[in-house]
């Protein structure tokens, strides 16, 4: 006790502050000593322990209590020796490593729902299926699996319509049978920053407070889906948890990207909060495997001829998009066997169906085909329709058009007529932009 005494005198004295007798009596007169007794053989202390672990675990998994007790009795001797450096998210992350799942706060029970239907929703709009059949991707989601054991944020990247959403979506659903899961997508992410969309969830902590809570139950993962459309105001919002989540201990972060995001131009995600992930190298998402190209072509009947290795557009029709457009046809309509019959089709149906924006779309094309005979770019754009549908970005591709249709394709002018090159064909002039590198005019369609 003496030691004790002496030990608060000098702290007294260190701190500035009267250090008598009389003073450090009336400190001591303020403090509350409690005696736990866990050395005693059937000690009562260590029994309410082990029952107050039971609290802060799932009730599912309330026969852990006791393997919980064990790891905060390890921790806090490890502890001891640095003179108690942890904060509360550091001590659940050191028990989260342990593989053990600590239950969130009861009073965020509404924040963390509405984060599950609103990632829920954004995983449902990245439409996966061709025609009925939903390709599994194994090779490609374990590869991304595989990634994350190396460091905390992963890319999956490839060209349009190669089948990335899927490949972070099919990840995210297995991710979620054991942790907890935040998808962002374009057009499903509240803009201007984290206090918008903390306001928003009814949430009055930060968004590192967030992110802990939701990283004590299993860990847990932000999926970002297609950088290359999110628009400024958006981009705040997931730099904000970006940020946050690199001050986390178990947040992983999964993202998809074209293969050129952050090349022709910078990259827009915040570099401080990637690199203190821990990024690896990106999976790649090349074109169809072998044993994908099988299992489509005995699901779906109508694309096996489309499929076959000897179709002259064969590197065209193995993309993912462009087959689950062909899918999506009526069964009436006739199946295109070549280049200039997909070509047409596209054309003279806008991409899509006979539906409100038809024409609209149609108006799109026509307009862009006048453009690129014309030398102009996509950026001198007047017209609503363009401006409404059209985002410049300096790409060669067209992706996503409305919420009805799509255009995925690469554009050049014919050889002194009015015509577009659908996907299908291939480069024919010197005046086609993907040809002749001087001519860049070209932007990216985007709802």
């Amino acid at each position: 006790m003496r030691t004790f005494v002496g030990t608060l005198r000098d702290h007294l004295r260190d701190a500035g502050a009267p250090h008598d007798d009389e003073t450090v009596w009336k400190v001591l007169g303020r403090l509350q000593i409690l005696v736990f007794d866990y050395t005693a053989v059937g000690s009562v202390t260590e029994e309410l322990s082990r029952e107050r672990a039971v609290r802060v675990l799932p009730p599912e998994d309330a026969a852990n209590a006791s393997t919980l007790w064990s790891v905060l009795t390890d921790l806090a001797e490890e502890i001891a020796g640095d003179g108690g450096d942890r904060d509360h998210a550091r001590l659940i992350a050191d028990i989260v490593g342990k593989s053990i799942r600590i239950a969130g706060d009861r009073r965020l029970a509404d924040v963390r729902s509405a984060i599950a239907e609103a990632s829920k929703q954004a995983l449902a709009d990245m439409d996966d299926r061709i025609g009925a059949t939903t390709l599994a991707r194994t090779e490609r989601v374990e590869a991304t699996n595989e990634a994350l054991d190396r460091g905390r944020y992963v890319e999956i990247r490839g060209d349009a319509g190669v089948g990335k959403s899927g490949v972070l979506k099919h990840f995210a659903e297995l991710f979620e049978a054991e942790g907890r899961i935040v998808v962002l997508s374009p057009g499903r992410t509240p803009p201007r920053g984290w206090m918008t969309m903390r306001s928003q969830l009814g949430f009055n902590g930060t968004a590192r407070e967030l992110l802990g809570d939701l990283a004590s139950d299993g860990g847990a993962a932000l999926f970002i889906d297609n950088l290359d459309s999110f628009s400024d105001e958006e981009r705040r919002t997931v730099n904000d948890l970006l940020r946050a989540a690199s001050e986390v201990p178990g947040i992983s972060v999964v993202v998809t990207a074209r293969r050129n995001f952050g090349v022709d131009e910078p990259s827009w995600l915040a570099p401080d909060a990637v690199k203190a992930l821990g990024p690896v190298p990106p999976v790649v998402i090349e074109k169809l495997s072998e044993a994908e190209v099988a299992e489509l072509s005995e699901a779906e009947l109508r694309l096996a001829g489309l499929l076959a290795d000897g179709h002259p557009a064969r590197d065209v029709v193995r993309n993912l998009y462009r087959l689950s457009r062909l899918a999506a046809l009526p069964a009436s309509a006739p199946t295109p066997t070549t280049e200039l019959d997909m070509a047409e089709q596209w054309w003279t149906s806008a991409d899509g169906g006979r539906d409100a924006r038809r024409r609209e779309r149609a108006r799109l094309l026509r307009s862009l085909a006048e453009m690129a005979l014309g030398g102009r770019s996509l950026s001198t754009s007047k017209t609503k329709s363009q401006s409404s549908l059209m985002r410049w970005s300096g790409a060669r591709r067209f992706a996503t058009l409305g919420m009805t249709g799509s255009i995925s394709a690469t554009t050049c002018c014919g050889s002194g007529r009015l015509a577009i090159c659908s996907p299908w064909m291939r480069p024919h002039s010197k005046s086609c932009p993907s040809t002749n590198p001087r001519r860049r005019s070209w932007g990216e369609v985007s709802s």
